[in-house]
């Protein structure tokens, strides 16, 4: 390259686009990033329009726990940077004719709240709750890809995977439609 620095272009400038721009420079790339709107952020941003604002923005977001891998990254980008992190109780609450089912962060409420709903659906709250449970142990890798890792980095992260690997086993064909007739009630079958 005639002894300058190696360049890439990175189509979208929204997190992911702006994140490898970040890497991307740190790692001695000259680096483009093109956008096709008038601002940067993609599903981080707002606009108005007639008097309006429209929050298009994501609702939630992996990886504010902090200590987690996924956190570190979004500190190590700015993505968090003077941003107030909400923890609401409630993911949603799901309003149906036959009942009311919120999605609680605490999946011992949740529990509870559904089996006084829905007491016939024991075994399938339980299983669903069971199977939160399993994911939201699992950490998602951020350190590097997995084909960079060495053996002994591929065999630790595929051990940390185990739970969820399980989950995605038996669930992975499974879709929603089909995993709602797990349950009796109607609005958690609905939702």
């Amino acid at each position: 390259m005639n002894g300058s620095a190696p360049s890439i272009v990175i189509i979208g400038g929204g997190i992911a686009g702006l994140s490898a721009g970040i890497f991307a420079r740190a790692n001695g790339f000259d680096t483009t990033i093109l956008e096709k709107h008038t601002i940067l952020g993609g599903e981080c941003t707002g606009w108005d329009r007639k008097g309006y604002h429209v929050d298009g923005c994501i609702h939630w977001l992996v990886g504010t726990k902090e200590g987690t891998p996924m956190n570190d990254l979004w500190k190590s980008v700015g993505a968090l940077d003077g941003v107030q992190i909400h923890h609401p109780e409630t993911f949603l609450t799901f309003e149906h004719e036959s009942g009311t089912v919120p999605i609680y962060r605490d999946l011992g409420r949740l529990r509870k709240a559904w089996l006084d709903l829905s007491p016939g659906d024991a075994d399938a709250i339980g299983k669903f709750v069971s199977t939160v449970e399993q994911m939201g142990a699992f950490e998602m890798e951020t350190a590097k890809p997995i084909d960079m890792m060495s053996l002994f980095e591929k065999a630790r992260y595929m051990i940390s995977m185990k739970d969820a690997g399980a989950v995605l086993k038996r669930y992975g064909t499974v879709g929603l439609a089909e995993y709602a007739e797990r349950f009796r009630h109607p609005a958690i079958r609905a939702m």
